[in-house]
């Protein structure tokens, strides 16, 4: 029974990326393939810990890891929260879908073995190239004129609306979508920087360029930071790793192909104004303190500090933002609840200085022991490193560099029930816990 949790959390790491295209909705919900697969995971899971309660008496779950703790403790205070909640429900199921989607932190270190590691890495990998191939697809069918029907993109982020494409794959938008990519990047270059010389590693600099590539072309600015932070913090936890030149000109030159390759296919076409397209793209990305989005941005954040300086302890209500700001509490606007667009700033504002500081508290004892267990002769006795291969060290480096760029890219949104993000928490926890290294 084990290893068909084991194989559901495969199919949680397969269909990751797929939100918009994919989902379905149900009673008003849109429903991911990645959540149904979670779902899964969770009931053979309670029926495998049943069944070992009922032969040996004894629970199999390890739960007293401070990184659980500090979990629960912000969870508990985002309850707490909704004592202020203006509308209780949404709140409520806000809430509720949070913990469903964090709890792969917690399922993935009780379910996953050191040899299950190598093969998440894969299908990532594997999910990572076919969405960034179907991305790239986007931008070049758009680009030439392909209905939106054939490219899976929204409206607004085509040539016709903006001058260019903006590439988003299957994700819900553009942001998204480079958020996800910071994972399998990070993944993929771990892997070429322990195993260099290895039958994969064309596979992998192909697959880089790939991903960077795609990145580039979603032209959101968050993404761009988050993908500049993921490199940085993988090069500075591989530092050993790069006595050699080869893989950081592997690395560096596979960044400066694809920011190349993206700047040749936007010279290819004209917008709709008969402009340039690379002048209407690099205008539009580096206009940072002008514009509608910038105004917009501003507004939403000063709106966050105020709905904090209303209830500066305990906030407004986990997921309260939105009806805090909206016209009515209890009715989402056409273009739905309004979001502050700095993850910090909306955790201040929704469960105040007490649910910031406990969840700082869980990121603290996340990279506390991610980072105790990379030092030889320093590692917890009760978490030891992964030491059943050198695929598992890569894992480890790569989550904790992926899970800093998605920190880094979450000053410019705010949604904290991203799978993938949770996902990536619990593959780093999955790659510490004792049972890994047995």
């Amino acid at each position: 029974m084990d290893r068909i949790v084991v194989t559901a959390l495969i199919a949680v790491a397969a269909l990751l990326p797929f939100e918009r295209l994919g989902g379905f909705d149900v009673a008003g919900f849109n429903v991911r393939p990645s959540q149904v697969a979670l779902a899964a995971a969770w009931l053979f899971f309670a029926c495998t810990v049943l069944r070992h309660v009922s032969q040996n008496g004894t629970w199999t779950i390890s739960w007293r890891r401070p990184a659980f703790l500090a979990l629960a403790g912000f969870f508990a205070a985002a309850g707490l929260s909704l004592l202020n909640a203006e509308n209780f429900e949404r709140s409520l199921v806000v809430l509720g879908f949070t913990i469903f989607t964090a709890s792969l932190a917690f399922l993935m270190p009780n379910a996953l073995h050191a040899e299950d590691l190598p093969r998440v890495r894969k299908v990532v990998l594997i999910a990572a190239a076919l969405v960034g191939l179907f991305g790239l697809w986007q931008f070049v069918g758009d680009m030439l004129g392909a209905p939106t029907w054939m490219t899976g993109l929204r409206s607004t982020y085509s040539r016709a609306i903006l001058g260019f494409t903006r590439v988003q794959s299957t994700a819900a938008e553009p942001l998204y979508f480079a958020n996800y990519l910071l994972l399998p990047v990070a993944l993929a270059g771990a892997w070429l920087l322990h195993a260099p010389e290895s039958r994969t590693s064309r596979l992998l600099i192909v697959l880089l360029g790939l991903l960077t590539l795609c990145i580039f072309l979603t032209s959101s600015r968050g993404g761009w930071l988050g993908l500049g932070v993921t490199a940085l913090a993988l090069l500075w936890l591989e530092r050993r790793r790069l006595k050699d030149w080869k893989p950081l000109a592997s690395g560096l030159g596979v960044g400066l192909a694809a920011l190349a390759l993206g700047v040749f296919l936007l010279g290819r076409f004209f917008s709709p104004t008969l402009s340039s397209v690379p002048e209407t793209f690099f205008r539009h990305v580096t206009t940072i303190t002008d514009g509608a989005a910038f105004d917009d941005r501003t507004r939403t954040m000063s709106a966050a500090l105020d709905a904090w300086k209303r209830h500066p302890w305990i906030g407004v209500g986990y997921g309260g933002y939105g009806p805090y700001v909206a016209a009515s509490a209890f009715s989402a606007p056409d273009a739905g609840w309004p979001i502050a667009n700095n993850e910090t700033l909306e955790l201040l504002a929704e469960t105040g200085i007490i649910g910031l500081a406990t969840f700082l508290i869980f990121l603290f004892t996340l990279f506390r022991e991610a980072a105790s267990s990379g030092r030889r002769g320093r590692v917890p006795a009760e978490y030891p490193l992964v030491r059943s291969g050198d695929a598992a060290e890569a894992v480890r480096v790569a989550c904790l560099a992926a899970l800093l760029g998605m920190l880094a890219q979450y000053q410019t949104f705010s949604t904290l029930y991203i799978m993938h993000v949770w996902f990536t928490a619990g593959l780093l926890l999955a790659t510490l816990t004792r049972r890994a290294g047995n």
